[in-house]
């Protein structure tokens, strides 16, 4: 099998994007950064809303193509967005409290009347 020409470059570049990560931490991680608990339940919820999309479009690709590894890996995306929504739901603080119990911030920023605050 005869190898492209542009196949090292695609290696090169890949290598490049999988080391990015790396520099950018050896560079930022002097010092310590701790996100509050609405950063944390924004951004795994937005995760998981990444995960939904990307479980959907594999299962319908998959079906139209008749691809059962496809749909399979749609499958196990659609898992990684239910545990990604549950962690994000479990956050300390935002719907359940520090000892576990239901945190009234949440519910009474909404200003439900059905809620006692």
């Amino acid at each position: 099998m005869r190898r492209s020409r542009t196949e090292p470059l695609g290696l090169a570049f890949g290598a490049l994007i999988a080391l990015l990560p790396l520099g950018v931490l050896s560079l930022l991680a002097h010092r310590h950064v701790m996100f509050g608990p609405e950063v944390h339940f924004k951004d795994v919820g937005l995760t998981a809303l990444a995960a939904s999309v990307a479980a959907f479009a594999l299962t319908i690709a998959g079906a139209r193509r008749r691809d059962a590894r496809t749909i399979l890996i749609g499958t196990a995306f659609t898992a990684m967005a239910a545990l990604l929504a549950l962690h994000g739901i479990a956050t300390p603080g935002i719907l359940v409290g520090m000892n576990r119990e239901t945190s009234s911030r949440y519910f009474c920023s909404r200003r439900s009347w059905s809620v006692p605050c």
